[in-house]
Formats: structure tokens, sequence, C-alpha cells
């Protein structure tokens, strides 16, 4: 995942931009911006980021969705470093603290909650230890039983389908 805008330059990054952007077109342009391919991600303040999504959305919501995000250590697709722009990004549009209120790590995978000030958790993140490009699944034991392995679908012992459907209060 990449934070929404990114494919815009900075003053820092226009240089480079613009050369990938005439020479290779818009698709190369971005994927620099945005650190996909290993390139260095954009950092922007989180109110930047945040402003961005804002302005997208014409009219900004009562109430925006919570937000799950994945990503994993060893990826050469999208830069690990994204996770930190993206927390940037929606910590400021939900308005609430960029210090995550709870951080459990287990079986290889970090998972930090954000919560609003009733404590509701609004912004979660799964930072996967040495995983690549895909969708994690655990295709262990039922119960936990979760997806069957498959070209950019890897076992992570984790059901990131699941987790997600739980965060959004859908699955119990």
């Amino acid at each position: 995942m990449r934070p929404y805008g990114c494919n815009r330059p900075t003053i820092w990054t226009w240089a480079t931009w613009w050369w990938l952007n005439t020479l290779f077109g818009s698709a190369a342009a971005a994927s620099y911006a945005c650190g996909l391919f290993d390139s260095s991600p954009t950092q922007r303040s989180p109110q930047a980021w945040g402003d961005l999504a804002r302005v997208a959305s014409d009219a900004s919501p009562g109430r925006w969705p919570s937000v799950s995000l994945w990503q994993g250590t060893a990826d050469e697709v999208v830069n690990p470093a994204n996770l930190g722009e993206l927390v940037k990004q929606w910590t400021n549009v939900l308005r609430i603290d960029y210090e995550p209120d709870s951080t459990k790590i287990g079986e290889g995978v970090r998972r930090e909650a954000y919560a609003d000030a009733d404590g509701t958790p609004r912004l979660e993140t799964h930072e996967i230890m040495d995983f690549a490009h895909a969708l994690p699944v655990d295709p262990g034991e039922a119960p936990e039983q979760c997806g069957t392995v498959a070209p950019f679908i890897e076992d992570a012992d984790v059901c990131g389908t699941l987790q997600i459907l739980k965060f959004w209060g859908v699955a119990p």
C-alpha cells in the first residue's frame, strides 16, 4: 500500500519525478514517488498527507472508516517505509494520536492499534516479518484455517482477511 497522493512530487523529488515522467510516463514517475520497486517513498508531514486524502473526498464524511494496514518487511514491490507514511496520513485524517495505543508482537507479526478519544481502535497496522509482497493466509488447521497458498498468496500463519473483518466488527 502507499499513501494517497504519493505520486505528487515534492520539492526534493520533482527533478527525478519529471525525468521519469518525461522518459517513461506517469506510471514510472508514480512508482518512484510512491516508493515502489524499492525506491525511497515520498515523505510528507502528517498534515500534508491528511490534506491530500481530505481534498480527494470532495466532502469529508461524518466519520471516516476504520483502516487496517498490512506490510511485509521483505516486500520488494512496495517499500516497507510506506507503512510509516500511511500511519502519518491516516492518524491525521482520523484525528488520532500518531503514537500507538497498543502494540502486540507474536508469531512474526507486529500489530499496533491507534484509538480515538473514546478508546475505540480506528487504525491498525500489521507488519509481517520477512514477508514479501503477498496476501497473508493461514492454511493450517481448522478452525482458524484460512486460504490456500498460490501466486501472491503466502503462508504467514495469520489470516489477513479474517483479521481485517474482526477489526471492522464484521466477524466474531
